[in-house]
């Protein structure tokens, strides 16, 4: 087994250091010209860079500015991701991208119990990070409280799914259900929306902010009782295995990259990022809880991206990584890369013992035995870090990355051993 606890160490920490550059402008870093090589919505509060598909989509709008527009903006980033991508392939999904964290932190609430912390201790930090915002604004208070309104909902996915209580997604679906309830009356105008003063009144009295805090929650709530039912006549679906039908939703990735320059064309919008998930997670709630009242007008994508946010977050519960899986647009953009990269994980099939570990790791549901560095592949090397006889191996170039197991060649001849003495 490669040092898991080093590898798994290195990329968390590299995925919260990305997560905290992603969102600089909290701490006065100024907007850049660099473009993140990662997903990150470049209308968040504190974002410092360029999305891509943003950058594909402006290009296509540009087009009334001349040739030399659209090629300074498309060529600007067709250049530097064939440069990131020959180096690391897609290894930014698995190492680096916030939102891959973000499904990451979901699956272990989702599957691993909590030591030493209890679930009143986690309900008390988050109502300590949402509070503030209440009362101040402030662009850093608004981040901390978007954090403790997804250790909530993680706390009521954690309860039903790990704990096998129902109440964690009854109280999600009840404090979801109140929210919408309050977005319909304000919308009719039975209580009169958009009061500012006092600070508080400024949530429950924002359309926008009920009816997407509300969504979330709701959705999140039925999808963790749906799943708890439903796991416990047919088996769990987060590790879905690639195949049969589950292959066929792969492709559908790919289907939305090369859809959004035609539509952004014919359109002349934003065509994905109007209705981007991911910007309602780190975009478009912050700034809620930044400024309630900044969404007011009821924008006309609003709610489509609201409702997208809510799948996004049901998603996360429902598959490991299934938006890398079926949805990710950035990582139909990486994945051709992934045969040539200098960042890949070589396996030796001379040093398999079939022991399968491997596959149970993979957040993508492939064999990387078989399907190690495809286009499906995001490089994060858990298989590495199961895998007992080194046969999976983590390299930039020839150099490297994963220390060898002191174990490795033990593990092996006993089992080269154990399957002589069988075969006589």
């Amino acid at each position: 087994m490669a040092s898991p606890t080093t590898l798994r160490s290195r990329r968390i920490s590299l995925q919260i250091i990305a997560l905290v550059v992603s969102v600089a402008g909290v701490v006065g870093v100024k907007a850049t010209s660099l473009i993140y090589p990662y997903f990150f919505c470049p209308a968040s509060p504190g974002a410092v860079a360029a999305c891509p598909i943003w950058m594909i989509e402006h290009g296509v709008l540009e087009y009334h500015r001349g040739f030399g527009a659209v090629f300074a903006l498309i060529g600007y980033l067709l250049g530097l991701f064939i440069l990131i991508g020959a180096i690391f392939g897609r290894g930014a999904c698995g190492w680096a991208c916030p939102v891959g964290f973000f499904q990451d932190v979901m699956k272990h609430l989702r599957t691993t119990p909590l030591k030493n912390v209890k679930p009143i201790h986690v309900f008390l930090i988050s109502i300590a990070l949402i509070l503030p915002a209440m009362a101040y604004s402030s662009m850093a208070l608004g981040y901390l409280a978007t954090v403790g309104f997804y250790l909530l909902i993680a706390l009521g996915v954690h309860t039903t799914l790990k704990r096998e209580r129902v109440v964690g997604g009854a109280l999600l679906v009840l404090l979801g259900a109140l929210l919408v309830a309050l977005t319909l009356l304000l919308q009719r105008g039975i209580i009169e929306p958009y009061r500012i003063h006092p600070r508080p009144l400024a949530y429950l009295t924002s359309i926008e902010f009920t009816g997407f805090t509300g969504l979330i929650s709701l959705l999140t709530g039925i999808s963790s009782i749906a799943i708890l039912k439903y796991r416990e006549r047919r088996g769990d679906p987060f590790r879905l295995r690639m195949g049969g039908k589950e292959r066929l939703a792969r492709p559908v990735k790919y289907f939305i990259l090369l859809s959004i320059a035609p539509l952004s064309y014919v359109t002349g919008t934003l065509a994905f990022t109007d209705v981007d998930p991911v910007g309602g997670l780190v975009a478009t709630l912050p700034t809620l809880f930044y400024q309630p009242e900044l969404w007011r007008g009821n924008p006309t994508f609003f709610w489509i991206k609201a409702f997208n946010t809510a799948l996004f977050v049901a998603l996360s519960i429902t598959v490991y990584r299934g938006w890398c899986r079926y949805l990710c647009p950035l990582g139909a953009l990486w994945a051709p890369f992934n045969r040539t990269s200098l960042f890949r994980v070589e396996y030796n099939p001379k040093r398999c013992i079939d022991c399968n570990l491997c596959i149970k790791a993979c957040p993508m549901g492939l064999d990387p035995r078989k399907q190690v560095n495809t286009a499906e592949c995001i490089m994060c090397g858990k298989c590495v870090e199961v895998c007992p006889t080194d046969a999976l191996v983590l390299k930039l170039g020839r150099r490297r990355l994963s220390r060898p197991s002191p174990r490795a060649d033990l593990i092996l001849k006993r089992y080269e051993e154990v399957k002589g003495g069988g075969s006589r």
